[in-house]
């Protein structure tokens, strides 16, 4: 789908893949350049992004005690691989096939995650800087909360009063 989306807009996708990507892989480990810096590279010097993305997903990988499937070698399939015409869609299938597998391992925080970090902090009267997952994990109990602070209860049913 994500290659499909890339042809039908003329690769604005590939930028949009790009910066959620390195957002996302941000957000989780607290390392890496984030979406934005992701974003400006993508559109100047567009060459370095599948070296640069295989080498961080892999790093995750690493980080969390697993066998790196991509590394920054990985993007050689997408340049000098351009001249075997496959090669760019070699690249995009190992490199977001390892993402995706990486998210569904359950090594991304989860609610459940976050709501034993939180209780486990307030418990223990915690203070200080927050690392980059307990960062994320905050950041999803709060969109979590939030989300369910603003649904109705009994759709269609008027609102309940403002206490």
């Amino acid at each position: 789908m994500c290659i499909f989306l890339t042809v039908i807009t003329f690769g604005i996708y590939g930028l949009v893949w790009y910066f959620s990507t390195h957002e996302g892989m941000k957000r989780h480990t607290g390392q890496g350049m984030g979406g934005g810096l992701a974003l400006v590279l993508a559109i100047f010097v567009g060459i370095v992004m599948p070296y640069i993305t295989s080498s961080e997903v892999g790093s995750m990988y690493e980080r969390a005690g697993m066998r790196k499937p991509v590394s920054g070698a990985t993007g050689l399939w997408y340049f000098p691989g351009w001249f075997l015409l496959v090669g760019p869609l070699v690249w995009f299938i190992k490199t977001n096939s390892a993402l995706n597998a990486y998210w569904r391992s359950g090594r991304a925080p989860t609610r459940s995650t976050a709501f034993r970090r939180v209780a486990s902090r307030k418990r223990s009267g915690g203070s200080g800087a927050l690392s980059g997952q307990e960062a994320v994990e905050r950041d999803l109990l709060a969109a979590t909360c939030s989300a369910a602070s603003n649904a109705s209860p009994n759709a269609g049913s008027r609102p309940l009063p403002a206490r």
